[in-house]
């Protein structure tokens, strides 16, 4: 065989074709895809391997959130319960009180009812005919009032201050009348008869003014005098000083 054709067969033989030098690149290629793929595929299993973890834990801290938050909301209830337990025996007391209170005042009323019904079965004390006549006097019934005393003065019980105090009152009835002479009666029925009668230092007043309006000024004079000495810081002895001092100026 000649140079040329070992040549042609070692070239041939000897060397690749083109298309298994393309077909040798897309191997190594692939290869290094494989090779790439199976490192992401690492990656992405550590990476997944990760998240089921944080899941996992995300889960059981969840699982222990939930729990606590179930706890405390079996606590709250619990304690709510409670409570309404208390509230029930506080009302049951109250409702209880307040029983014993409506008793209570069912027994008040009771009572007092019967109270008010003996008040109205016992009779008022009746005033007594003295008492009825000053009262009058007082109020200023003089008409009535003077009627009054002149029957009281036929009770032979009413005595001394009493007695005195009714000859008083109409020697004052006259004279506001303008019956001076009866009430010169009076008053010197009550300064004669009852000579110590508290009723004396204001009956001798108006015993000497009823001399005056009767235009008797010398008895007047002499009932002053006798007013000042007898009750000489008595209100009725300034008053008939008074009276004595203007009428000797006149």
């Amino acid at each position: 065989m000649n140079l040329t054709v070992l040549l042609f067969f070692l070239f041939f033989f000897g060397c690749k074709t083109a298309e298994e030098i393309q077909r040798e690149q897309l191997v190594d290629s692939l290869a290094v895809q494989m090779v790439e793929s199976q490192k992401i595929n690492a990656d992405s299993s550590v990476k997944l391997q990760s998240i089921e973890e944080l899941i996992t834990q995300l889960r059981g801290s969840l699982e222990q959130s939930s729990y606590a938050q179930r706890t405390a909301m079996q606590t709250e209830i619990q304690n709510i319960n409670e409570d309404i337990v208390l509230l029930k025996e506080e009302n049951k007391t109250l409702q209880d009180a307040l029983e014993d209170l409506k008793k209570d005042l069912v027994e008040q009323k009771k009572y007092i009812t019967q109270v008010l019904n003996s008040l109205n079965k016992i009779s008022a004390p009746r005033t007594s005919s003295y008492d009825q006549a000053i009262a009058n006097y007082k109020s200023g019934k003089y008409k009535t009032a003077k009627g009054e005393i002149l029957a009281l003065l036929e009770d032979k019980s009413i005595t001394g201050d009493r007695l005195a105090r009714l000859y008083h009152n109409l020697g004052m009835i006259e004279y506001f009348q303008k019956n001076y002479q009866n009430a010169l009666v009076y008053f010197s029925k009550l300064f004669t008869d009852f000579p110590n009668a508290s009723y004396n230092s204001n009956g001798l007043l108006y015993l000497g003014k009823s001399f005056l309006e009767l235009n008797k000024k010398e008895e007047a004079a002499q009932t002053f005098n006798e007013l000042m000495s007898k009750y000489p810081k008595s209100e009725s002895a300034r008053k008939a000083k008074a009276l004595l001092a203007q009428h000797n100026t006149q």
